[in-house]
């Protein structure tokens, strides 16, 4: 009877985890994308975007930008990267101190993380 009853609680547990774990999966793992306000640090209104204070913007490459955040004491550590993408073949990204703006008809997409720092 002991066996009988532990068996069905372990059962109903796995069965219930394993639930759980269905309703919880995030957008990126469904192949969604990620979420703008996943990046820390940055205000995204599409075409784009702004640094709050304690970070800062790096060009990352021609359609990319990094996100950095920033203290007196410590080094720079990466928090993300913002990558131009749209329609167009090719999507540009620029910096202007606390802005930063994809090229006409390209949007921002982030990515949080990052193993860099400075």
């Amino acid at each position: 009877m002991k066996r009988t009853l532990l068996f069905a609680i372990l059962l109903t547990s796995a069965i219930g985890s394993s639930a759980a774990r269905v309703e919880m999966e995030s957008p990126s793992s469904l192949g969604i994308g990620t979420s703008m306000a996943d990046v820390p640090g940055v205000i995204i209104n599409g075409q784009k975007a702004r640094v709050k204070p304690g970070y800062k913007f790096e060009r990352a490459s021609k359609s990319s930008v990094s996100v950095w955040r920033i203290a007196k004491d410590v080094a720079a550590i990466q928090t993300g990267t913002l990558s131009c993408t749209g329609r167009k073949k090719t999507c540009e990204a620029f910096i202007d101190r606390e802005l930063a703006y994809c090229s006409s008809g390209c949007y921002f997409v982030g990515a949080p993380g990052g193993l860099k720092t400075q």
